[in-house]
């Protein structure tokens, strides 16, 4: 089968046939009709484009890989790093279910002022870790940097929510995570855009359609992100990823292969 990286249709099949995916029954069973048709319905019922609108996807959905990966390992190391000056060096080690906070004595008191569901999903991600390395013959012992590198993006994200305003924020403190923001940016600033990211992550990752949900703005969104943690990081996104090529590639209809 003919490979390229221009979004243009697949002219022959791996034996140099005449093909057309979209228009293949077994392919489209394959793939499933109902995710097919969401792709029909944007080709307005022209199989071929709608095929090629699902490469594209594809295509476009690989460009979010890199900047979401060095956004959300930059952004999860900075974090950690204000968690560990604000609740204590292994507040990933101490976090407690809601039940437990006032049964244990051990449990740091600045470790209170983080909300019982983010301890309960510490304590999620720590128990998982735990339970697979107990398989293990000879397990390493579970350190806060296993528990950190376990938390999920969407709990980053909820660091910048209303509730850690005063407990994390206040001042200028958002300069300890974002060092290079702009003025005018708060941490609910953050929290929405980080919020447009995670969904369009997520749908990257669950292979969903991302072109109907303003990927521009979104890629734009993780630029700024990247651009407000190191400016070197933001500058690498830009001169190295291909969005904006992928992204000006839309197929079209009676497109020339």
């Amino acid at each position: 089968m003919q490979v390229t990286r221009d979004c243009r249709p697949y002219n022959v099949d791996r034996l140099g046939r005449d093909y057309q995916p979209g228009a293949d029954p077994r392919f489209i069973k394959t793939l499933s009709q109902s995710r097919f048709n969401v792709y029909l319905r944007e080709a307005n019922q022209d199989s071929d484009l709608a095929f090629r609108l699902y490469r594209w996807n594809m295509l476009l959905a690989e460009t979010f890989l890199m900047p979401c990966h060095l956004m959300e390992v930059a952004l999860r190391n900075g974090l950690s790093a204000k968690m560990w000056a604000r609740f204590g060096a292994e507040w990933p080690l101490q976090a407690r279910l809601r039940g437990d906070w006032d049964a244990d004595p051990r449990l740091d008191q600045r470790m209170r002022q983080l909300h019982w569901d983010a301890h309960a999903k510490i304590v999620d991600q720590r128990e998982q870790i735990i339970a697979h390395r107990e398989t293990l013959p000879n397990p390493a012992p579970v350190t806060s940097d296993c528990v950190i590198a376990q938390l999920s993006l969407g709990f980053w994200t909820n660091m910048f929510s209303a509730r850690y305003r005063g407990t994390l924020w206040s001042g200028s403190a958002l300069r300890s995570v974002l060092p290079n923001h702009p003025m005018n940016i708060s941490s609910d600033d953050v929290y929405t855009k980080l919020g447009n990211v995670r969904e369009i992550r997520n749908r990257v990752a669950h292979h969903e359609v991302i072109f109907t949900k303003d990927p521009e703005a979104r890629y734009r969104d993780l630029v700024e992100l990247c651009t407000w943690l190191n400016p070197d990081l933001g500058h690498f996104v830009e001169t190295t990823s291909h969005f904006d090529t992928v992204f000006a590639a839309r197929p079209q209809a009676n497109q020339a292969g």
